[in-house]
């Protein structure tokens, strides 16, 4: 449902092929081999899935959970299980707040992914996107990090909140700043979100002229 550009709803159909992927072999050894496993809610809401899921997680060295909370996919047992694995969260500030409810009352983002992290213990940070206002990053110390985002004209949301996970870990697997990790986790964000549609053709130079 694209009513509003920038809040895309989606009907989730079932079942589907990805509801009942199997361990293989291959699977295991791709994924030891991996500089890091991303995951996310939907792959656990069949039991075929969610136990390769689960082997698979016990398998990489760096899990990253993206969370999409996609109703009624997810309970609150399920994403205890899915975050205990989790060593990097990329979260929006909407699920954040959900997430972190049980915590305790936090007025700031950066307050309740410090608790988030307080919460599971193998995270060594959470990034929190923002739509139109950025995203920020906080490590497990506390520290935090902010990026106030790219104005641009948005066609629609639609990729770009995998864009800027790609984008994101392309930087952090290659050990760079959290500043420029940021940025040009941004910056895919929103030049995928002037395209319509979520696969644009954007070369890394692109990203490059844009930020600058």
């Amino acid at each position: 449902n694209m009513d509003d550009t920038t809040e895309v709803t989606y009907e989730i159909v079932q079942p589907v092929a990805w509801d009942f992927i199997e361990t293989t072999p291959a699977l295991i050894s791709l994924t030891k081999d991996s500089g890091a496993f991303v995951y996310e809610t939907l792959a656990a809401r069949h039991e075929t899935s969610r136990q390769t899921l689960r082997t698979l997680l016990s398998q990489s060295s760096f899990n990253v959970l993206d969370v999409n909370l996609r109703p009624p996919f997810y309970s609150e047992d399920l994403m205890q299980e899915l975050f205990g694995f989790a060593h990097l969260v990329k979260i929006n500030h909407h699920e954040l707040e959900e997430m972190t409810q049980y915590l305790g009352q936090f007025s700031q983002n950066h307050e309740r992914a410090i608790a988030l992290m307080g919460a599971y213990k193998d995270m060594e940070g959470v990034i929190v996107t923002r739509g139109a206002q950025g995203a920020m990053f906080v490590n497990a110390s506390g520290q935090v990090w902010e990026n106030p985002g790219f104005r641009v004209e948005v066609k629609d949301t639609i990729g770009s909140g995998d864009s800027f996970l790609a984008a994101f870990l392309s930087r952090w697997l290659k050990k760079d700043p959290i500043e420029k990790c940021l940025d040009y986790a941004c910056a895919l964000g929103a030049m995928v979100a002037s395209h319509a549609g979520a696969n644009p053709h954007i070369q890394e130079e692109d990203i490059k002229k844009f930020i600058s």
